[in-house]
């Protein structure tokens, strides 16, 4: 849509409401309204895309894992040792806290881990 077209499709919804709102009171203003988005929903129902619609295109040999810790990591042997089932070539470790501990621990596990690792630190330490 071009630009000079949108006032005037908002010009087209607004006036004949505000019209009736001002002729006739609340009733006749309400039912205009009431008109006007069932207008715009049909039209808005009876729109079809223009291109085709796809998948994003992906890379079939990427498996990637999110892994999410409601707290603090402390021990990533037992975050290694569920990946473990997982076969991943990209980890994203959604985690607790941000303390020196807790950047130790995520350190350890990228050292462990032969995949792309990335560390997302949620909640208050995040700041």
């Amino acid at each position: 849509m071009t630009s000079w077209k949108l006032p005037l499709l908002v010009a087209a919804i607004a006036v004949p409401i505000a019209l009736a709102f001002l002729a006739a009171g609340p009733a006749l203003g309400v039912a205009v309204g009431a008109l006007a988005v069932v207008a715009i929903v049909f039209f808005a129902v009876r729109q079809r895309p223009r291109d085709a619609i796809e998948t994003a295109g992906g890379d079939a040999d990427v498996r990637r894992v999110l892994v999410v810790v409601g707290e603090p990591l402390e021990d990533p042997a037992a975050v290694e040792d569920q990946l473990g089932s997982f076969p991943a070539s990209e980890v994203i470790l959604v985690s607790a806290g941000g303390d020196k501990a807790a950047s130790a621990a995520a350190e350890e596990l990228r050292t462990r881990l032969r995949t792309d690792f990335r560390w997302i630190v949620t909640g208050p330490a995040a700041r």
